[in-house]
């Protein structure tokens, strides 16, 4: 970010006819230049990075991975007790609805300028720089935010008008869990001010329109924005669209990081990976992570993980991982491939959580060890993230009894590979394409049947690079952490009748239930898997207890609130707060 400021002045001295920029909710001089464009934008991602720890701290510890330790306050037990939090600042649902005011002020404010001005961006237009690229950007850091209010307290307030007191957002209706959603939907599809929320640009086009060429530098600048495939294949899964919401993880994944050439390797799972996974969050890795949040310590940016994770002064150490989750990655059902041991090598000891020198266990996830003197990150969206997400809409589509038994073979075939060791032995390096009658051939037919677009081709990257090929091509998420084969049996036949051993049902159980897994090994303290499990529950109301009885590790009265569906929600009175 420290770059990225000096980008910025740059930026505006070339731009901006005055070195001085505006508040967000400045009416006299808002908007007035280009770099104020900029700046606003900037602004609503400022927000949405003050917010970004919120989902990670409570979703930890009202899930099974966070307990807290003798130093936590009250705030910290009433969230892992399932307490009344109302008035609990930790839980305040506040800093959402601050990128939503943002937002919704920033493009009343840019829709009204582009009517009196509208040859202001006649230079940057040139080059693909428009008014609608602003809006559309800021449209889904606003798209984010309800998305993330409907997966902590099941509802939210909604409005489009720009507003300057929180208090104001009192008088607009408060919508459940799925009007939000079908809300987000809307914005992304239909938007605000005539333009939807689907268009994207490299954020250094924002700034230098006429520069071409890559660096590392732009290229980490483009993670400071959602793309609108990531956020749409997330919220189709939540419709049950199981068909958009796999086009959509496809197409992001294929498109790698939308910079084309040799960035387009940032998909793949790489092997590399692996030694470098406990330091997925607070460390940019530009092969894995899609958004982030930034903060800079020298800037004065700061969030909260590392003072609640951390054992080491001047640290708070709030938190503490469960003895139950560190079990699951200690007592896993495959060996690790590398040690031939039940246990998740990269991702357990050493990985999620960790013994100090003091005998206190801290969760590794959340702690650099090192001074925070540079940029420290939140990813949002990574990729193995989104191979999840489209595991899950593969496995949806497989549970559909439409399907064909053909092709719910070869979606789950699809998932399992994608889950496990990769795509290498589906690769024919000849044709340079998945081999023909395989089932991601299969699958890529289904939804393209021109294979026009290309699905997943990005995946093997073999010697496109002057790297050992090794590193490049597609590892699965489990392979690239050496973790061994799950599911090999899902699609398995009698040897005799050559029948299938499970029914269509029994097998989409299984593979459902390993992707429940997987979302705990590979994304916990992440803010994501209690959300996911919810939404896989949604679908298996018949193994509601499997997902209750995953979530309150052992904890009776949290079984007994988990039952009720509003129990997965936090109660808050979303009108309260400042």
């Amino acid at each position: 970010m420290e770059k990225f400021a000096a980008l910025f002045i740059v930026a505006a001295l070339f731009v901006s006819c005055s070195d001085e920029t505006t508040d967000l909710l400045d009416e006299g001089n808002y908007v007035g230049v280009n770099s104020e464009l900029y700046s606003g934008l900037w602004g609503c991602a400022s927000t949405v990075a003050d917010v970004a720890d919120q989902a990670l701290i409570l979703e930890a510890l009202r899930g099974n991975l966070l307990e807290p330790t003798e130093n936590a306050g009250t705030e910290v037990w009433n969230i892992w007790k399932y307490s009344d939090l109302n008035g609990n600042t930790l839980a305040d649902p506040a800093g959402y609805y601050r990128v939503i005011m943002n937002v919704n002020d920033y493009v009343a404010h840019v829709d009204k300028y582009r009517k009196e001005n509208p040859t202001a961006l006649n230079f940057e237009e040139k080059y693909g720089v428009t008014f609608d690229l602003y809006i559309s950007t800021a449209i889904r850091y606003k798209v984010w935010a309800y998305m993330m209010l409907a997966k902590i307290y099941g509802e939210a307030i909604y409005f489009d008008d720009p507003l300057s007191e929180y208090q104001d957002i009192a008088k607009y209706p408060k919508l459940g869990f799925d009007q939000i959603i079908d809300k987000c939907l809307e914005l992304m599809n239909t938007g605000m001010y005539g333009v939807d929320g689907k268009q994207i640009t490299r954020w250094r086009t924002f700034l230098f329109p006429s520069i071409t060429g890559e660096n590392e530098g732009h290229m980490r600048y483009d993670r400071y924005q959602f793309t609108p495939q990531c956020l749409l294949a997330e919220l189709y899964l939540y419709k049950r669209d199981y068909h958009n919401a796999a086009i959509n993880a496809m197409t992001e994944i294929t498109l790698g990081g939308r910079t084309g050439g040799g960035e387009c390797y940032i998909m793949p799972l790489r092997g590399a990976y692996s030694s470098g996974w406990k330091n997925c969050i607070h460390t940019y890795f530009r092969w894995e992570d899609i958004t982030m949040a930034s903060y800079n310590p020298r800037m004065y940016e700061t969030n909260r993980l590392e003072d609640f994770a951390s054992n080491v002064s001047p640290y708070s150490y709030y938190v503490r991982p469960t003895q139950v989750a560190m079990a699951r990655f200690d007592t896993t059902s495959v060996p690790c491939i590398e040690s031939a041991i039940l246990s998740d090598r990269y991702r357990g000891r050493g990985g999620t959580f960790a013994e100090t020198e003091t005998g206190q266990i801290i969760l590794q996830k959340w702690v650099s060890g090192v001074a925070q003197t540079t940029e420290t990150v939140i990813p949002l969206y990574r990729a193995s993230g989104l191979h999840l997400i489209l595991c899950e809409a593969l496995a949806g589509l497989a549970k559909d009894p439409s399907t064909t038994e053909e092709m719910r073979n070869a979606f789950i075939e699809t998932a399992l590979v994608l889950l496990n060791q990769g795509i290498v032995t589906y690769w024919d390096t000849t044709t340079g394409d998945f081999k023909a009658g395989s089932c991601f051939d299969k699958v890529i037919k289904y939804f393209d049947p021109s294979n026009a677009n290309k699905y997943l081709a990005n995946l093997y990257r073999g010697t496109n690079h002057t790297q050992s090929a090794s590193q490049y091509i597609h590892k699965g998420i489990r392979g690239r952490v050496a973790m061994g084969n799950v599911g090999g049996d899902i699609l398995s036949t009698d040897e005799d009748s050559g029948l299938p051993l499970y029914t269509p049902e029994e097998q989409c159980w299984k593979l459902d239930s390993l992707l429940a897994d997987e979302y705990f090994f590979e994304l916990s303290g992440e803010g994501q898997v209690m959300f996911a499990l919810y939404r896989m529950m949604q679908n298996y109301p018949e193994k509601k207890e499997y997902f209750i009885k995953s979530m309150a590790a052992g904890r009776g009265d949290v079984e007994s609130i988990l039952s009720a569906d509003k129990g997965w929600f936090i109660d808050y009175d979303l009108t309260e707060g400042n």
